[in-house]
């Protein structure tokens, strides 16, 4: 389309097939899983709701779970089954070395604030000052922007890396541009859509999260705690 975020080849393009798979650790063994960031985006009943990790050490997304309503008669009365999501979210803790996690809060204000309660000690990052994962898209619409711009001429630079995920890829292509007062977002083809973008806005958040990271020096900082702690 005309209006397209990006086009499918500048997608593809960064597709690796030699790409490292994420590593996941035994479940409790979190340190010795993969160095992540996550975002969430979620939804109840129309919108997908979606869970992507963003590796730190290059910027690879994966997805790690994607919640969308099924077309025809069994979408009649659908919603996510939260129970999975926070499955999800906990096994995500559990496995990877989760040092951010960004997540949008429409819907899902209750579930944001029991993560921060059970997960906001381990993370190196907070999302705001008054909450150290709700990064509310709505009200926080010029950085959001920024990010999404950023996030657009990665992909278009080639410095996405992925490994290819149908679902991912089309939620990213099916994202419209969506010019406002701060630049240039991304929104669904219209309002009412079944061409959803939730897995992208997680992406979005997930990359945010790891921009703030690696701007803040954290894991650094996080080694040479852990260098002095043992005597090195």
């Amino acid at each position: 389309a005309a209006d397209s975020w990006v086009a499918p080849h500048e997608w593809d393009s960064n597709e690796k097939p030699d790409l490292e798979p994420l590593r996941r650790a035994e479940p409790g063994e979190w340190r010795k899983g993969d160095t992540v960031t996550l975002g969430f985006d979620g939804a109840l009943t129309d919108d997908s709701t979606a869970l992507v990790a963003v590796r730190v050490s290059d910027g690879a997304p994966f997805l790690l779970g994607l919640w969308e309503k099924p077309t025809g008669p069994q979408g009649n009365g659908w919603m996510v089954d939260k129970a999975q999501v926070r499955d999800a979210v906990a096994h995500a803790f559990a496995t990877l070395d989760v040092v951010a996690f960004f997540s949008d809060v429409a819907y899902w204000e209750t579930d944001v604030d029991a993560w921060r309660d059970e997960y906001g000690e381990r993370l190196l990052v907070k999302a705001t000052t008054k909450h150290a994962i709700a990064w509310d898209m709505r009200a926080h619409q010029a950085d959001t922007v920024r990010a999404a711009e950023a996030l657009n001429r990665a992909i278009v630079d080639g410095e996405c890396p992925h490994d290819g995920d149908p679902r991912l890829r089309r939620h990213v292509l099916n994202a419209r541009r969506r010019p406002n007062r701060w630049g240039v977002s991304f929104g669904k083809e219209t309002r009412e859509s079944s061409k959803k973008v939730d897995a992208l806005a997680a992406l979005l958040l997930a990359r945010m999260a790891r921009t703030r990271v690696l701007a803040d020096g954290v894991l650094s900082k996080r080694r040479g705690r852990v260098g002095r702690l043992v005597g090195f």
